[in-house]
């Protein structure tokens, strides 16, 4: 079996945003940015859908974004950079941010004119830091860390984890679930 180059691997997570937005590269976000919501973008906004959710709408309506995804935790934004190209940004969203999209999955109004804030991911969230200790991980010592993975698996098939109810936030096929109690 050949060998794959990961030098330019794509990991799962990426690997579905770009299946969304595109082959565009995707960047870190430098710097914080505030968004607001009106009655305007409740309107027309889905609930439980990433690319339309009333985070989503307001970003396209004040940054003039064409492609947006925005999950519990993080927010992808197609955004004009620097040298005239564009990119998928990725931010860190704030706790606010993160209440309001679960109060309006259900149902609830959110309040117009709330300052929302997607934050800048710190370093230790940012792209180069978590491949870099994934790496680190897997070099450190391989057959211990197949191992460990091979044990995980065998006690979530042994306490019969494979099917989990849990509540769904999806777009058109990819899913990210929170476990309920």
């Amino acid at each position: 079996m050949p060998k794959i180059n990961r030098t330019n691997y794509i990991g799962g997570g990426q690997a579905v945003v770009q299946r969304y937005l595109g082959k565009l590269p995707m960047v870190d976000a430098k710097s914080d940015i505030r968004l607001y919501v009106e009655e305007c973008d409740c309107v027309i906004a889905d609930r439980k859908s990433p690319s339309t959710c009333v985070l989503a709408q307001s970003a396209r309506r004040l940054l003039g974004c064409d492609r947006v995804l925005v999950w519990r935790r993080r927010a992808y934004l197609d955004l004009p950079q620097e040298n005239g190209t564009r990119a998928i940004e990725r931010f860190s969203l704030s706790k606010a941010a993160t209440d309001m999209l679960s109060n309006f999955d259900k149902g609830d109004k959110p309040t117009f004119g709330q300052l929302i804030v997607l934050k800048a991911p710190c370093k230790s969230e940012t792209l180069d830091d978590r491949l870099a200790k994934s790496r680190r991980r897997k070099s450190e010592n391989p057959e211990k860390y197949a191992e460990q993975r091979r044990t995980s698996l065998k006690k979530r098939k042994a306490a019969g984890i494979n099917n989990v109810t849990a509540e769904v936030r999806s777009g058109s096929g990819g899913i990210q679930a929170t476990i309920k109690p």
